[in-house]
């Protein structure tokens, strides 16, 4: 159960970021953003119930990415010189 919501999570905030992408879209950018972190701050500690708990580094390594370049995409969009308004 954990691992499907973890699993939507992932697949959301991807989408998320590519219609940020293609629709030069800040609310998609913010809101994929926001999913990354989260996905980034459980990814730092994972624990199966009653099994056994790790580290994800390559996943952690990822959401920084995903961070990074939204980041990135949120000063590019707000700071657009070819928009100026007259």
């Amino acid at each position: 159960m954990l691992e499907s919501v973890f699993i939507v999570m992932l697949a959301i905030a991807f989408v998320l970021f590519i219609l940020a992408v293609e629709n030069r879209s800040q609310i998609y950018c913010m809101m994929s953003l926001i999913l990354w972190l989260i996905i980034l701050a459980q990814s730092l500690w994972i624990e199966v119930p009653r099994d056994t708990e790790y580290t994800e580094y390559v996943l952690s390594a990822a959401s920084l990415m995903f961070i990074f370049a939204n980041l990135v995409l949120v000063f590019v969009f707000q700071f657009d010189w070819r928009k100026r308004m007259p």
